[in-house]
């Protein structure tokens, strides 16, 4: 399912033979299909976990060769036991936070700073003999050794974005529950394949993660798009009470 361009389509001519518009309508009933078909597999998969079986299912599999078996059908939860050690395990374990760039822009400028500064150790003998006579070429950078492994570790070519955003991460896990936060996230993982969540600001400037249930997620899937890189929509549907409104947009007047 692709996402049909709309961008200087013409959509008033030819009525209802117009292909523009017959690309976006087939567009919107093949998505809303898929949102249907995905909200079933997940309402399956939620009640599987909590031991829930739907009569007609029941009725299946306690019917043998169209006889009544005389087996009692007991709710075991086996997966839910499986899951609950799975989620005590990640409390129980360390998180190794590494902050990485998937913006091409920023992963062709560590590119480039990789082919400079390997320039740089080539030419590192004639650029200590420039240096000597005088000259100051490439004037606060000390070119590296080829063999220093350490140096050329991928690690040590970041943007100063990725170098940010990993003090702020180390400090938000030492300082906030990161961890809980990320709980209902890996017990969703654990359950449908899928976690989604947001990062918010409050009006006091600080910022929060908020879980979103994948059933309530909007996007559209692309073959391969594991990580919704390419995907011209992404969001979610929120259920909220009149105060948690007022809680969540503190500045909105009674009329709007």
């Amino acid at each position: 399912m692709y996402y049909p361009d709309t961008i200087n389509k013409d959509f008033e001519t030819n009525g209802n033979k117009n292909i523009h518009a017959q690309e976006v309508i087939q567009f919107g009933v093949s998505a809303y299909i898929a949102k249907t078909e995905r909200a079933k597999r997940l309402d399956r998969l939620y009640d599987q976990n909590n031991g829930y079986i739907k009569a007609s299912d029941r009725r299946e599999i306690e019917k043998e060769t169209g006889t009544q078996s005389g087996t009692k059908y007991i709710k075991y939860r086996i997966g839910r036991t499986q899951m609950k050690l799975l989620l005590g395990e990640y409390l129980q374990m360390n998180i190794s936070q590494t902050v990485s760039t998937i913006n091409r822009e920023s992963q062709n400028s560590k590119i480039q700073q990789y082919q400079q500064m390997l320039g740089m150790s080539i030419a590192k003998n004639k650029i200590d003999e420039v240096r000597q006579k005088g000259y100051n070429v490439f004037p606060g950078i000390n070119p590296p050794n080829q063999d220093d492994t350490n140096f050329w570790n991928p690690k040590n070519f970041r943007t100063n974005n990725e170098i940010v955003m990993q003090h702020i991460i180390d400090e938000k896990i030492n300082l906030d529950n990161i961890k809980g936060s990320f709980y209902k996230n890996f017990s969703d993982l654990t359950i449908a394949a899928e976690c989604f969540g947001k990062v918010e600001r409050d009006e006091r400037g600080n910022y929060k993660f908020r879980p979103i249930p994948p059933k309530n997620a909007l996007y559209i899937e692309i073959t391969n798009d594991w990580f919704l890189k390419r995907t011209p929509k992404i969001g979610e549907v929120r259920y909220m009470y009149f105060h948690e409104i007022l809680h969540e947009f503190p500045d909105m007047s009674a009329d709007e």
